[in-house]
């Protein structure tokens, strides 16, 4: 027979103020899992894989769109930065909608702006560029872009907006919705389809539009810049259809909450989230009014960034190491082309990088589940991640790919998985005062913005450099080196209180609550 779900006695951790409610009942549900935990999981992941191509649409094709749009690549370049300046007031927006609305409408309102996103920049081709003519033109055309321009930004915003609504949610799937030994390895997978969805946008953009002598006078005017609208119209078209193919799976099977919880932490969870929507109820206001806004978001920003200096420290060394990671896949090719590697191979060097991530963040997920050794995956992690980034400053030379493909899968093996473990470290040190999709969201939107100083920076330094590739010390691998042990070393301090979600499911257990349950395939309770 099932016990009872019961919540923790008073006389339990008292390292956190909400747990002044631990003394009543929450619900008297039996804890179970439930086999539609999987279609929620492969929906996420579908969703969070489709904004990632509409993310990358365009690095690939940079010279063919800015072509087509007629403006400066520069310009096309400012619109995939859109996704990082717009993180930050997209996870606040998004944090406010899922704590009044619920999960179901938050990834509704993800997948909807994507497809409208889609569906812009689809219109924006059939809007003509302005044309210009004046002295400085000697008397020739040029086009500025006009409407099209700002059609095609204005829908890549949307996308930039829908992204942190999916990107912020697997830590709070998985702690609601799986059972303890499920949930990192859930976490992990989940997160891993944003850099997936990203490889197969590079990889499918140019099969849909040549390049070929896109950056010529001849071809922007020619028949090569016709062929290139054709081949994007193509491309667009084909992510319209997939961005609206998502929107109604999601209206179809999107689920707020299991009919019960899986574990002690998801029920304490999904109390406070309770608490917190009948709180702003009674009050007679709104969460989506800005005074409200603010009076949801500043507690938890103060819980986290002053009142614990583990989450601080994470924030700053996550921040660091993911506005890096971002830059160097950012700027791949311009940092291999003074050492004579085509873009083919810097291609196949970034497939590595990314195919032994894949791998490393799925072996950190079981790990996780396994252990619950969080402080320490995190700190091997970024160590490796250091070790191996100084490996492709060393060996970073001409006619030297074999070893550089070493290199880099060692460097994707251990700084990818940083991602999902340093998301579960924040979400284990600030539970359960902070919600998970609020810490993951800080964490991904501090590395976002450092990504867009990194990378103009990164760009400054090679291209200030002219000297041999065979020198060592380019300002580039003093960039490399500078940046990563500031985010490497200062992880040594890394030292929790405690970690919160974990600490109750080790409660549960010496009450003899087994957490895991039944695996339920209806969502019957």
């Amino acid at each position: 027979m099932e016990a009872p779900f019961l919540a923790p006695e008073s006389s339990g951790s008292s390292q956190d103020g909400n747990v002044a409610s631990q003394e009543t009942v929450i619900q008297r549900h039996p804890w179970r899992v439930h086999g539609s935990r999987y279609f929620q999981l492969i929906l996420l992941c579908i969703l969070i894989l489709n904004n990632a191509v509409v993310w990358v649409a365009f690095s690939a094709i940079t010279p063919a769109t800015a072509a087509v749009y007629g403006v400066s690549p520069g310009l096309v370049n400012i619109v995939a930065l859109s996704f990082q300046m717009l993180f930050l007031p997209g996870t606040i927006a998004g944090y406010m909608l899922k704590e009044r609305w619920g999960l179901r409408l938050t990834l509704l309102a993800g997948a909807f702006m994507t497809a409208l996103s889609a569906a812009i920049r689809f219109v924006s081709l059939y809007v003509p560029p302005v044309s210009l003519r004046n002295a400085s033109t000697d008397g020739h055309d040029v086009n500025n872009g006009g409407g099209a321009y700002a059609l095609l930004l204005l829908g890549t915003s949307l996308a930039a907006l829908a992204q942190p609504l999916l990107l912020n949610t697997p830590p709070d799937l998985a702690v609601h919705w799986f059972a303890v030994k499920e949930r990192d390895l859930v976490t992990s997978l989940a997160f891993m389809c944003s850099p997936l969805g990203s490889a197969l946008g590079v990889t499918l953009a140019p099969v849909f539009v040549s390049e070929a002598g896109a950056d010529t006078e001849e071809d922007v005017s020619g028949s090569h810049r016709n062929d290139a609208r054709g081949g994007l119209r193509l491309f667009l078209l084909a992510q319209l259809g997939m961005s609206v193919a998502t929107t109604l799976l999601a209206h179809a099977g999107a689920t707020d909450r299991p009919p019960t919880p899986p574990s002690r932490a998801a029920a304490l969870g999904s109390q406070r989230e309770e608490e917190r929507v009948h709180s702003s109820d009674a009050s007679g206001s709104r969460v989506l009014c800005m005074p409200l806004a603010w009076e949801l978001v500043a507690p938890d920003l103060r819980r986290c960034l002053l009142c614990n200096p583990s989450f601080l420290l994470l924030l700053f060394c996550f921040g660091i190491g993911l506005g890096f990671f971002n830059a160097l896949l950012t700027l791949l090719g311009q940092l291999l082309a003074p050492c004579g590697y085509s873009e083919a191979e810097a291609g196949a060097l970034g497939g590595i990088f990314l195919g032994t991530g894949l791998v490393g963040a799925v072996m950190a997920g079981v790990l996780l589940d396994a252990s619950h050794r969080y402080g320490l995956l995190l700190k091997s992690g970024f160590l490796g991640a250091w070790a191996a980034s100084l490996f492709v400053v060393f060996t970073l030379r001409p006619d030297n790919f074999l070893v550089l493909a070493l290199c880099f899968g060692l460097l994707g093996f251990t700084m990818l998985p940083l991602l999902p473990v340093a998301i579960e470290n924040g979400v284990e040190i600030t539970y359960p005062d902070v919600p998970e999709f609020f810490s993951s969201g800080l964490l991904l939107s501090a590395g976002n913005l450092t990504g867009i100083p990194l990378a103009f920076i990164f760009a400054w330094t090679i291209d200030s450099y002219e000297g041999s590739c065979r020198k060592l010390w380019k300002p580039a691998a003093v960039l490399v080196v500078v940046v990563t042990t500031a985010c490497a070393l200062p992880v040594l301090g890394y030292r929790p209180r405690a970690f919160g979600r974990w600490e109750a499911e080790k409660e549960q257990r010496r009450e003899g609550l087994e957490g895991c349950g039944h695996d339920v395939a209806t969502r019957d309770a």
